[in-house]
């Protein structure tokens, strides 16, 4: 046997020691783990709140938008409520409770600047020093039910209260309470011909009213009875603010994208010319100046021109008349006007500037007319010559 099947042989032993060992250590027990909330349940905090309360007779309607007020006999549970975010919507909560409504909130009501403590008469107390406002016991524990005048009330047991935080009532005595060790974790007072209910803490909410006596809580705090109408709402599980502007601004929202992406490709740069480009071509010597003469004709540059032309007239009498730059200025149209063979008296007037625009086009032809006879006179000497 060679030293590799023993090797072989070797960790083959090793593996079914090590597998004996696990499975003998290894103990199996088998765990119910709930299913994740599906449907409107994964989306509604009060599903199983609504359908507890439809099956004891109740009506209820879960509030996601329109902010609806049930009738005046009737319930409004709020979890998660900004009291103070509306004012309109506060003052008709109060009236709507002072008429004979039945509120009941829970310790997700954020209000800031105490409104609602000194209208309901319930305020939160903390022990001296305690940071953690929200925390929970891990653990369900005992309550008891007080209500004035009976000796003794209800008992339940009850799960993810407050340990340090407990409810005060003040200036008025509480219509019913629930507390434990801390103090009052649920206090109903009356106002008017209604009344307000704070539970310091939420236990209506998702899967929290199946655990220990949250049912008969809810039932407890809101006085339900066959034929009520009970409304539920809550704001800290809204949707985003992209999320409502589409639900409610579906059609504006398109049309400003729509306008947004016109106006984007208006002012793009184009990847091509939108008409083909001219043919490129080059003017002549003899069209440039042509153009730049008319161009300077229509926009009133003709004296310009006109010093252009007399002196191309000279220079061409100074290469071709002898003596010509001794000559007085009489004396130089005399010998342009006899070598060009033209009007002595014309080509003298033609040296004077015009300034409108027949008398300024006949100088400035008899000027190139006499530059061309002297420069043509002189070429046909030469062509003799030779």
């Amino acid at each position: 046997m060679t030293r590799r099947h023993v090797l072989a042989i070797v960790a083959a032993l090793t593996l079914i020691v090590l597998g004996a060992f696990v499975i003998r250590r290894t103990a199996w027990e088998q765990i119910t783990v709930p299913l994740p909330l599906a449907g409107e349940a994964r989306v509604n905090p009060f599903y199983g709140a609504q359908r507890f309360s439809e099956a004891l007779g109740a009506r209820t309607a879960w509030i996601r938008s329109d902010f609806v007020l049930p009738p005046t006999d009737g319930v409004l549970v709020l979890s998660g409520w900004h009291w103070d975010l509306s004012r309109d919507r506060r003052e008709s909560v109060k009236q709507w409770v002072e008429a004979g409504g039945r509120l009941v909130v829970d310790h997700r009501l954020a209000s800031s600047n105490g409104d609602f403590e000194a209208w309901s008469g319930i305020s939160k107390q903390f022990p001296e020093g305690d940071s953690e406002p929200n925390r929970s016991g891990e653990e369900c524990e005992n309550f008891d039910e007080e209500v004035p005048g009976a000796a003794s009330g209800a008992h339940y047991t009850l799960c993810g209260f407050p340990i340090w935080s407990r409810l005060e009532a003040r200036e008025r005595t509480p219509q019913w309470a629930v507390l434990n060790k801390a103090g009052r974790q649920a206090i109903r007072m009356p106002v008017r011909s209604g009344s307000v209910t704070f539970i310091n803490g939420a236990p209506f909410r998702y899967r929290e009213l199946l655990d220990g006596d949250h049912a008969r809580l809810f039932v407890a705090a809101t006085q339900l009875a066959a034929g009520d109408r009970v409304h539920f709402a809550a704001e800290d599980d809204e949707s985003s603010l992209l999320a409502l502007l589409w639900r409610w601004g579906a059609a504006f929202v398109t049309l400003a994208l729509v306008l947004v992406a016109v106006l984007i490709w208006r002012g793009a740069v184009r990847l091509g010319p939108v008409m083909p480009s001219p043919e490129a071509a080059r003017r002549s010597l003899a069209e440039q100046i042509r153009g730049a003469a008319r161009f300077d004709l229509r926009h009133g540059n003709a004296e310009a021109l006109h010093t252009a032309a007399v002196r191309a007239l000279n220079e061409a009498g100074r290469g071709r008349i002898p003596a010509f730059a001794g000559l007085s200025p009489v004396g130089q149209v005399e010998a342009l006007a006899r070598m060009a063979g033209l009007d002595e008296a014309a080509l003298s007037n033609a040296f004077a500037p015009a300034r409108r625009g027949p008398e300024l086009h006949a100088h400035l032809a008899l000027l190139e007319t006499a530059r061309r006879a002297i420069l043509n006179r002189d070429r046909g000497r030469t062509d003799a010559a030779e």
